[in-house]
């Protein structure tokens, strides 16, 4: 049976969204006939792939009985498969719509009877001889109205996993995980909302959120069982606060505006004012407080404003060379013919044949004009036409641009015809959507790459000045003092960043635009752990056990395109480096990552309220794929060996998720 037509019968019978279909090409009449052939010589596999053609409309003349016949046949020789397909149309029935009958005729339309008991023992008999889709398709009578698993649907799901199928992973893992933990947290002086959650070695710390009202703010720890113990309290005029746990367990870190406090299990410590730099306007809040193993602490804040030097400006230069100057501009010729996905099969065999012959009159060198209105002149109802000639920037990954091979060619070259098609289902059909396109260079204007003297006046010029001031603090005082000066020039998408802030065993590393190892109270600009990564744009990394891990991203400012999980050491040897991947075998947009859980890192992506949260383990191999499930308004994550947590609806909740489990501790009986 087909991973597509077991994700048909979990959307009816479930109410819930299952996988869908693996990508695959309209059979062409060759291959149907080759089906039939095949079939014809008792080839039960052939036999039960012909049935699906028919069945999804994919057929020369799609035929339901056929299919019906053909699962039988190849099912009555034992072939499993077949047993589940046919089980699935028995236990559901079929029925033609109004499409289906003025195409097909009555003849070939008439409904086919649920027939229940022997869908589901043909099923039964599918998943006992260790068909897995079998298995996920039995689990979906199984289900309530609204789609949940009961406890044997779930047992279902778990061996269809066990026997390979991926689909019923991804659903075992969302559907089966029950409901939330809930745990309700009374604080010491009233309900408390936090605006600064730090994660501890056995919890969190959590300070109070100045949106409170109380002239002082709370600083407490907080341990999974729901414990909350106050540490001290901040003054409320010191602004919005950050706070760092540092690895010991003990002792935490919050930065005001007038500097950082440390606490440890009993007293707060002394505030230590942070001294002032050129040019920082030190009211700004702490843009980041990262702890370090020896219990100091990293303290940065951007200052909107800044006097960079000609050395700030140089180094700039050399940073961001690439991107000042004028990218390749190519002029192109473009046709584009779009396939709706009502598009009939042999309409997109016709619409190839109008791509093929477009595109040998453009390599001939052809007018424009007359390729244009001959394109024009075969469009199709359900398909659109788009021919221009337009100048295209290269290096912008727009999705209507042409591939990067295409911006290469020399001038006069043709690409294509290249088809960017994807299946899709309308009804029991399978039709493909997406376009053909077909491209000729007309002309090239190259690249232009500023040198020193013409970049540094474009920085000067376009340029908005900023700069980050980091300082290393310990209990004794301030113990160093490091300088970033940038310019942000938004019409070029330059905007540089401090990047993630690394925790190491003596020091830690900056991995953003100005990349450092700062260790035994020296800076270091090129240990092996930065050549490790040295083409690669990290978009954020955390300590995890002995292991760094990284994502890397295709944009580092917008961190967008499909992430890469990286593993490092830390001397910097790069132990694994895996794409981050969700159990469909897709691409997922990570944009945090750290540990969550012992031996457990976790790829967090998308809005936090339905996230996607990848789990690997500490080598790079693939744990599970799971969903946070928690709700709606959650902020960033925060990552620990006690599992992955989400400050929610304004600090009012606080959700753990680990180990696949959710427990959520509410810290207000308000719904807001």
């Amino acid at each position: 049976m087909s991973p597509a037509l077991i994700s048909a019968w979990l959307v009816a019978a479930a109410g819930a969204a299952a996988a869908s279909a693996p990508a695959r090409s309209l059979p062409s009449e060759a291959f149907e006939a080759d089906l039939q052939r095949r079939c014809d010589a008792a080839d039960d596999a052939a036999c039960t792939r012909l049935g699906e053609l028919h069945y999804y409309g994919d057929a020369l003349h799609p035929d339901v009985h056929k299919a019906e016949a053909l699962w039988t046949r190849a099912c009555d020789r034992a072939h499993l498969p077949a047993c589940a397909d046919l089980g699935v149309l028995w236990l559901v029935g079929w029925a033609p719509n109004d499409l289906e009958r003025y195409r097909d005729g009555e003849t070939t339309t008439q409904p086919i009877e649920p027939r229940p008991s022997r869908g589901k023992a043909l099923l039964e008999r599918a998943c006992d001889g260790g068909y897995g889709p079998g298995c996920a398709a039995l689990a979906g009578t199984h289900t309530d109205k609204v789609g949940s698993y009961d406890q044997k649907g779930c047992a279902l799901l778990e061996r269809a996993c066990t026997h390979g199928d991926e689909a019923a992973c991804a659903t075992r893992t969302n559907a089966c995980r029950g409901p939330a933990q809930k745990v309700r947290v009374r604080a010491e002086g009233g309900d408390l909302f936090s605006s600064a959650v730090a994660v501890d070695r056995d919890g969190l710390i959590l300070v109070e959120s100045p949106q409170s009202g109380a002239p002082r703010l709370r600083v407490a720890r907080f341990d999974p069982a729901g414990t909350l113990k106050q540490l001290g309290t901040v003054p409320k005029s010191d602004g919005w606060p950050a706070v760092a746990a540092c690895p010991d367990g003990k002792t935490a870190w919050v930065a005001g505006l007038s500097g950082v406090t440390p606490f440890d299990g009993a007293t707060a410590g002394r505030s230590i004012a942070l001294p002032a730099a050129p040019g920082v306007d030190m009211s700004m809040a702490t843009t980041a407080l990262t702890c370090l193993a020896d219990g100091s602490v990293v303290v940065t804040r951007w200052c909107p404003t800044a006097t960079p030097t000609d050395a700030d400006d140089r180094a700039l230069y050399e940073r961001v060379r690439g991107r000042l100057g004028t990218p390749a501009l190519t002029k192109m010729e473009h046709l584009q013919l779009s396939i709706h996905p009502y598009t009939p099969p042999r309409e997109v065999e016709r619409v190839r044949r109008l791509a093929a012959e477009l595109s040998a009159a453009m390599k001939t060198g052809a007018a424009w004009d007359a390729i244009a209105a001959r394109a024009k002149a075969g469009w199709y109802s359900v398909s659109a036409i788009d021919v221009s000639a337009s100048e295209m920037p290269g290096g912008i990954p727009f999705p209507q641009d042409p591939p990067d091979e295409v911006l290469r060619l020399p001038v006069g070259a043709v690409a294509g015809p290249l088809e960017r098609l994807e299946p899709v289902r309308r009804g029991r059909h399978a039709r493909q959507q997406g376009s053909i396109d077909v491209w000729r260079v007309v002309s090239r204007k190259p690249a232009h790459a500023p040198d020193v003297a013409e970049g540094l006046s474009l920085l000067r010029k376009e340029g908005y000045p900023r700069a980050l001031e980091l300082w290393i603090v310990a209990r004794d005082g301030v113990r160093a003092q490091k300088r970033l000066v940038t310019r942000e020039l938004g019409n070029r998408g330059i905007r540089e960043e401090l990047g993630p802030i690394v925790p190491l065993d003596d020091g830690f590393a900056l991995l953003g635009a100005d990349r450092a190892v700062y260790r035994r109270g020296r800076w270091e600009q090129s240990p092996q752990l930065l050549a490790a990564i040295a083409d690669l744009p990290v978009s954020a990394a955390a300590r995890a056990a002995s292991r760094i891990v990284m994502l890397f991203s295709q944009d580092t400012f917008s961190r967008r395109g499909p992430a890469t999980l990286g593993i490092l050491d830390e001397k910097g040897r790069l132990l694994a480096k895996v794409p981050v991947r969700d159990a469909s075998g897709n691409a997922v947009l990570a944009r945090e990552v750290g540990p969550c859980g012992p031996a457990r890192v976790c790829a967090v992506a998308g809005d936090l309220g339905r996230s996607t949260i990848v789990v690997f383990d500490i080598d790079g191999r693939l744990v599970a794929v799971d969903s946070s499930g928690a709700g709606s308004s959650m902020a960033a994550p925060s990552f620990s060996e006690t599992g992955l947590w989400l400050r929610a609806d304004r600090g009012g909740r606080i959700v753990r998720y680990r180990d696949r489990r959710t427990t959520v501790y509410d810290f207000t009986d308000s719904p807001w």
